[in-house]
């Protein structure tokens, strides 16, 4: 399939029916996308210029005849935007089953003219990747403009948090990297899809398999789709292999319980790949951030562990003991935008309570060799 939408000349994404005001939604994506084309939105949308929109955005400068015509453009988007996020038509419209499937990454990504169909209305895929950063643009910088039409209450806040969570982001920028001959490996695009996200396939090895056309790593990795065996086996294969060849030790963390049923006979270390997994609480853009530590070496190299039976199921990794963890703080999501100021004063609390526990330690847990462990680790 991806030879087919890689060597396709344009690809027709059919979303479904019009309905639930999907007529004016597409519309307003095809007026406020064909005016940012024209701004030029794209040739900030890369590493080096991403942070000159926002500085764009909060412009003061009269005679900056760029800042003005951006904010006029944020402007039209609020008046076009404002009564269909406040009557549901982008929540209902990025509802639409296609979002949530897996197998759709490749007609998505793969050719450069792909268009929506929704119902009897066109519009180029990338009109809505603009207006929607036109509108996320909006809502991070309320506090400068004058949006009243998003303000509360006029605007109910959980409207607003629709738009930041919105499904199209992942696949706009597993679209872009492609586009630029720049992919994700394996590994980044399973968290990428499956990390906080609802994506669905109806064969659970295809959340594998559907990926491994994109990954740029698929060739070194060796994973080829396999429908005879179960689907832990090709579960465990995947994962082992990752972290085999490609050093990614911080899989690990998406190995989360409860498990899927079906897949009750999952090694312990082995993610699942479900829908909406928690994401780690150390996470980073790795293309534009530098790692805070390296745990595992900066080699991406590890050092496995046969096991003396060579039993698949075991995952056997050589390491260090640095130090132990005695208590760990009650889980939350402190970028809920419902968080209160008593809340964030709690957290803090809470944060700064474990650091003087931390601090009030005096023991080692490798006595005088501790400091030398610590460095051998490093």
């Amino acid at each position: 399939m991806g030879n087919i939408y890689s060597s396709a000349t344009q690809v027709l994404v059919w979303l479904g029916p019009s309905q639930d005001d999907s007529d004016e939604l597409m519309e307003a994506w095809q007026g406020i996308g064909q005016k940012a084309q024209e701004f030029g939105l794209e040739s900030y949308m890369n590493p080096q210029s991403y942070y000159l929109i926002s500085a764009l955005a909060r412009g003061k400068e009269p005679s900056d005849e760029t800042a003005v015509s951006f904010q006029s453009l944020l402007s039209s988007t609020v008046e076009v935007f404002a009564p269909l996020l406040k009557g549901m038509a982008l929540k209902k419209w990025f509802e639409r089953p296609y979002f949530s499937r897996v197998w759709i990454i490749q007609e998505f990504c793969l050719c450069p003219d792909t268009i929506f169909v929704c119902g009897s209305k066109t519009i180029p895929v990338d009109f809505v990747k603009f207006a929607v950063l036109l509108l996320q643009t909006v809502i991070g910088n309320m506090p400068q403009g004058d949006y009243e039409q998003l303000q509360p209450p006029e605007m109910p806040l959980e409207r607003l948090s629709e738009v930041s969570s919105e499904p199209t982001a992942r696949l706009f920028g597993c679209r872009s990297r492609h586009q630029k001959h720049k992919d994700d490996e394996l590994y980044m695009l399973l968290r990428r899809l499956f990390v906080e996200l609802e994506t669905n396939a109806t064969v659970h090895r295809d959340r594998i398999f559907a990926l491994l056309g994109l990954a740029a790593d698929a060739e070194k990795l060796g994973i080829q789709p396999d429908y005879e065996g179960s689907t832990e086996r090709v579960l465990t294969q995947t994962a082992r292999t990752l972290i085999e060849k490609s050093g990614r030790v911080d899989l690990l963390c998406y190995s989360q319980f409860p498990k899927l049923d079906e897949l009750s006979h999952l090694p312990s270390w082995v993610p699942d790949w479900r829908s909406n997994l928690s994401r780690s609480f150390y996470t980073i853009n790795e293309r534009m951030d530098k790692h805070l530590f390296s745990a595992s070496g900066h080699d991406g190299v590890v050092e496995v562990m046969q096991h003396p039976n060579d039993n698949p199921d075991i995952l056997g990794l050589r390491g260090y003991a640095v130090d132990v963890i005695e208590e760990v703080a009650e889980a939350g999501d402190w970028t809920d935008m419902n968080w209160d100021y008593e809340r964030y004063l709690s957290y803090g609390a809470h944060i700064d309570e474990l650091c003087q526990k931390s601090m009030e330690k005096t023991s080692m847990i490798h006595g005088e060799v501790t400091q030398q462990r610590k460095a051998e680790a490093q």
